[in-house]
């Protein structure tokens, strides 16, 4: 016979059937099922309550899609019910700090840990912090394929399907570049003006969400990208080298909301910096640091252009936009810049992130690297 497993050939026994932890072969032998059918049968093997509520299933309704039923909001009742948090859900402590403080979105993978095999129905319940992201699998079922990913709250805007189609998602209003049209230069504007050039791209653009509701009882096509991934060789202008730049541009990206960061990674000192902490940067210095670890500093900031939120307050898009009107109308006035980095977008930085999106589309169509016109 092909088609055999490892396991089969390690041990060639038919098994005839199973109840509680014991299954039989179809010699009558018995065995204990240690590894409770790759930790999925929880509960046993036939247990009389999972048996008759399959049958009464199978001799009702056997598939609903997404769609709603009366089944499966008893379960999410039940699931809100008994666990722990919010989620609801738990993690290790250290790791879900240092997640916080960097607005890293925190996932347990609880597939083969739940549902009362460590003595709770979440393995991180022994544990007393939450995290945003749970998924259960296996023994959730009980052998049957029954998966669920909970999501805290806050978080489940990110992952939610049911939002209406807006213009961002229509060619015909936002173009083929999808969400690098829309999102791509506020990516690109600041390494564009540190002057760094790239040469060529390798891209990966994803539509997670293949259509949405209509708004009018319907549903319609989502046409352009939700987020993509850009590799680029790039020209450093100080010593004229290449490096790599990798560029994510994420409309779907739980745990973020109009996140901006940058992280650079250099062979002697590396910098990250994001909007999530505006007055915190963090720093990495390997000449004085032998343990390669990061220093938070907390500086506060100093806007550009002057404003009455001081830099020991949290700096928001409001404060943002107001830095945007200052710079446009100070270049009005004076013809240029106030600073290097607090000035309007150019015109030369508009095409060169047009060449880097035209580029990319091309890429993940032919599955190539494409090299960027200068």
């Amino acid at each position: 016979m092909k088609g055999l497993s490892g396991q089969v050939r390690l041990f060639p026994v038919v098994f005839d059937k199973g109840s509680g932890c014991t299954m039989e072969d179809v010699d009558g032998n018995k065995y204990i099922d240690f590894s409770s059918g790759i930790y999925v049968t929880t509960l046993g093997h036939c247990h009389p309550k999972v048996s008759e509520a399959v049958a009464r299933a199978a001799d009702t309704l056997m598939n609903a899609h997404d769609f709603t039923t009366p089944v499966k909001v008893r379960l999410l009742e039940k699931m809100a019910e008994v666990l722990p948090g919010d989620l609801k859900g738990y993690q290790l402590y250290d790791l879900s700090r240092f997640s916080k403080e960097r607005g890293i979105l925190l996932m347990a993978d609880e597939v083969l840990t739940s549902m009362g095999r460590t003595g709770k129905w979440l393995c991180l319940e022994h544990w007393d912090v939450i995290p945003d992201v749970v998924t259960l699998g296996k023994g959730f079922g009980n052998g049957f394929p029954v998966t669920a990913m909970v999501v805290r709250e806050e978080y489940a805007d990110a992952v939610d399907t049911s939002k209406p189609i807006n213009w961002k998602r229509i060619i015909q209003f936002n173009g083929e570049y999808g969400c690098t049209g829309d999102l791509g230069m506020h990516v690109t504007h600041v390494p564009f003006r540190a002057g760094w050039v790239p040469q060529n791209v390798r891209s990966i653009l994803s539509d997670l969400v293949p259509t949405r509701p209509d708004g009018k009882g319907g549903t319609a096509p989502c046409e352009t990208w939700d987020n993509a991934t850009l590799l680029c060789e790039t020209l450093n202008p100080v010593d004229g080298k290449m490096f790599p730049w990798t560029v994510k541009i994420q409309r779907i990206a739980p745990g973020q909301k109009d996140t901006w960061y940058c992280e650079v990674l250099g062979m002697k000192k590396s910098a990250r910096y994001s909007s999530k902490n505006t007055n915190s940067i963090e720093i990495l210095d390997y000449t004085t640091n032998k343990d390669q670890a990061w220093q938070q500093i907390d500086m506060g900031h100093e806007t550009a252009f002057k404003s009455i939120t001081a830099g020991i307050f949290e700096f928001g898009f409001s404060d943002s936009i107001l830095q945007m009107w200052a710079a446009y109308l100070y270049e009005l006035v004076h013809g240029k810049p106030l600073k290097k980095f607090a000035g309007c977008v150019t015109c030369e930085e508009t095409a060169l992130n047009h060449k880097l999106l035209t580029a990319a589309l091309e890429s993940h169509r032919e599955r190539t690297t494409v090299e960027i016109d200068g």
